[in-house]
């Protein structure tokens, strides 16, 4: 009977410890997972900021001039209506972009004009080694800043 008993939870013992591997390698292989995704959003964040960045540096190109600032002196959220206008609603309207970029996550693309530069801030959490930026502060929220270079 002691044998029987020795055996059965030495198959118990061994049982727990191989659910315990599998699920310790699903919980890594899952974790895995979150950082692609979130690697995949900020890789889009990129290319759009870039596009963003070229089609205000071709707007003050041809006009001398950034967009206006819709919720000055705040940033104005892109894609979004202040009063009777979007803002950057511009660089669509004149064949800049084909359309007003949103962003993949909670974390949307801000616009700022101060005097003769403009500026686009994004939260990206992975490596940005395509664009030109510097930190700021959004209503609490540390973000990249990128100065849009003019042509």
């Amino acid at each position: 009977m002691l044998e029987y008993s020795k055996i059965r939870l030495r198959k118990t013992t061994h049982l727990l410890i191989g659910f315990f591997v599998v699920v310790f390698g699903v919980w890594l292989v899952a974790g895995q997972f979150t950082v692609a995704a979130q690697k995949g959003k900020d890789a889009a964040k990129q290319v759009e900021v870039k596009q963003l960045e070229k089609a205000l540096a071709l707007y003050d190109l041809s006009r001398n001039t950034f967009p206006k600032n819709l919720n000055n002196p705040n940033w104005c959220e892109i894609g979004v209506r202040y009063g009777d206008r979007l803002c950057l609603y511009e660089l669509t309207r004149d064949g800049y972009l084909p359309v007003l970029p949103v962003s993949p996550d909670e974390y949307p693309y801000l616009y700022k004009r101060e005097g003769s530069h403009a500026y686009i801030a994004v939260v990206i959490d992975y490596d940005l080694n395509t664009l030109q930026q510097d930190t700021c502060d959004v209503d609490g929220v540390d973000m990249w800043c990128i100065k849009v270079q003019r042509l």
